[in-house]
C-alpha cells in the first residue's frame, strides 16, 4: 500500500492533463470558428494554469491586456463595503437615510391603460439588501417594465455613468425577492456619502493598493481589448461584429457594478487574496505605489495597505461568504433585450443562492466546487469562481454580448474540470 498516494497523485495528474486538453481543444475551436472572438483563462490552485486563444491575424487577449470587468466589478465594491462594515463606516442592516433616491423611491407595479402604477414601499432599504440584490431594484436588460419605464423617462444607459442612470424605481417590496439590478451601483452612493470621496479614492484605498492591482480603475484610460457582438439569425447561423462600448474614463458616478476595468492577471490577483483572505505582500521597489495608510486622510480599518492583513475580520468573513436568501429564491433570468443577454440558469443542480460576495452554491459542483464557494460572471461573457474548501480560483475572460452565450458557458465549465480536486 506504500505506492497508493503516489498512484493516486498520478492519476489526478492525467486526469487534469486530459481535462486541459479538452478545455484547450474546444477554446481553439471556439475562435477559430468565430463564436467567440478570443479568449483568455487562468486558474489558481496547487498549480497556476493560464492559455489564451485568438484567431489567426486577430488581437489576442492577454494576461496585461486591458479589459472591461462589466459584472466583475461588483466584487470589488462588495468587498470595499465590507471592509467599511468592519472599519464601523457602514452598518449591513440599518435603514439608509443619506441616499435621497432610496429614501424616496417607489415601486413600479406595472402598467395600465392610464400608463405607470405605483406603490409606496413599506421596508427602508439596507446594504445588505444592495449587497444580495434583494433591495427591489433591477434591470432594464432584464426587466421590460424597466425598460419601458427608462424610455419614457428618458433615464440614460448605465454605460454613460451619469448619476441620472440611477434613476430607475423598484419592482418589488424590498426584502422580499432576489432581482438581479442596479444595488451595487446605488451601494457606491452609498459609499460616497459615507466616506465623502469618490468611489474611485475609496476603492482605491480600501481595496486596490492594499492588493497591488494597479491596472483597475473606472473607464480604460487607453487601449482596451476590442469589444464584440453575436448575432444569431433564424437559419441557426451567427456573425460576431465589433461593438462600440466602452465607459468614460471620467464618469459622473462611478459604476461600481459595471464599470471597472482591469487585467485579467489584477482581477486574478483579487479572486486570491480572497482565496487566501489577507492581501499579498507587495513590492515596495521604486516606481511601486505605495499602499494607502491611516494617515492618507482616509478611515483606518487597522491601516488598510499593511502587507499581509486580513482582508476581513474572521466573524465578518464567515459571515460574507454564507448563503444569505431562502431557498429558490436565485431564480432563471429571462430576456428583455435579447442584445444584452440571453435567458440564464447558472447550473441549477448547485442550489444557487446569494451572498455578500455573490453567487453560491449550496451543494457540491459538477466539477467538484464545495458548497459555500463564490462565483459570478460580467455581461461580456466573462466568468470567475472561487473554492475556499478545495483552495482554487479561477476565471475565464471574453469581451462579446450577449451575455450568457452557451459556448461560453461551456467553456467555463471546461475550465473548471481542469482544476484537480480530490
Amino acid at each position: 500500500m506504500s505506492g497508493a498516494p503516489s498512484e493516486s497523485r498520478e492519476s489526478s495528474a492525467a486526469s487534469s492533463a486530459e481535462a486541459i486538453a479538452r478545455f484547450e481543444s474546444a477554446a481553439r475551436s471556439a475562435v477559430e470558428s468565430r463564436r467567440l472572438p478570443a479568449l483568455l483563462a487562468l486558474t489558481a490552485g496547487r498549480e497556476t494554469y493560464s492559455f489564451s486563444a485568438s484567431p489567426p491575424g486577430g488581437e489576442p487577449l492577454s494576461e496585461e491586456t486591458v479589459v472591461w470587468y462589466a459584472s466583475l466589478s461588483k466584487t470589488f465594491t462588495a468587498l470595499a463595503a465590507l471592509r467599511l462594515v468592519d472599519a464601523g463606516l457602514l452598518d449591513l442592516d440599518a435603514p439608509i437615510t443619506d441616499v435621497t433616491h432610496l429614501r424616496e423611491v417607489r415601486i413600479l407595479t406595472g402598467y395600465d391603460a392610464s400608463g405607470a402604477r405605483y406603490a409606496v414601499p413599506r421596508t427602508p432599504i439596507t446594504a445588505r439588501m444592495l449587497l444580495t440584490h434583494t433591495a427591489g431594484f433591477g434591470y432594464d436588460f432584464l426587466e421590460s417594465r424597466l425598460g419601458r419605464y427608462a424610455r419614457e423617462h428618458a433615464v440614460p444607459s448605465r454605460v454613460s455613468s451619469r448619476a441620472a442612470s440611477l434613476e430607475l424605481p423598484l419592482i418589488a417590496e424590498p426584502g422580499t425577492q432576489w432581482n438581479y439590478g442596479i444595488g451595487i451601483d446605488l451601494l457606491g452612493v452609498v459609499l460616497e456619502a459615507r466616506c465623502g470621496e469618490t468611489l474611485e479614492r475609496i476603492l482605491r484605498t480600501w481595496v486596490l493598493d492594499p492588493l497591488g492591482l494597479d491596472s483597475v480603475r473606472f473607464g480604460p484610460h487607453g487601449p482596451a481589448a476590442p469589444m464584440h457582438s453575436r448575432t444569431r439569425y433564424e437559419d441557426g447561423s451567427a456573425r460576431l461584429a465589433p461593438l462600440d462600448l466602452r465607459y468614460p474614463d471620467d464618469p459622473e458616478q462611478a459604476a461600481g457594478g459595471g464599470g471597472l476595468y482591469g487585467t485579467p492577471r489584477d482581477f486574478l490577483r483579487l479572486l486570491r487574496a480572497l482565496l487566501a483572505d489577507s492581501a499579498p505582500q507587495r513590492s515596495n521597489a521604486p516606481g511601486s505605489p505605495a499602499p494607502h495608510s491611516a494617515d492618507s486622510g482616509s478611515p483606518a480599518l487597522g491601516s488598510p495597505g499593511i502587507t499581509g492583513a486580513p482582508l476581513l475580520s474572521p466573524v465578518l468573513s464567515a459571515e460574507a461568504r454564507r448563503a444569505q436568501l431562502p431557498a429558490g429564491w436565485v431564480s432563471p433570468r429571462r430576456s428583455a433585450l435579447p442584445t444584452s443577454t440571453e435567458d440564464w440558469d447558472f447550473i441549477p443542480e448547485q442550489g444557487d443562492n446569494w451572498s455578500l460576495l455573490g453567487m453560491t452554491n449550496t451543494r457540491t459542483g459538477p466539477h467538484g466546487r464545495a458548497p459555500g464557494g463564490l462565483m459570478w460572471a460580467g455581461l461580456c461573457n466573462s466568468y470567475f469562481w472561487v473554492d475556499w474548501e478545495n483552495r482554487d480560483c479561477g476565471a475565464l475572460f471574453t469581451q462579446m454580448l450577449p451575455f450568457a452565450d452557451p459556448c461560453a458557458l461551456e467553456l467555463f465549465s471546461l475550465l473548471e474540470a481542469t482544476v484537480p480536486r480530490t
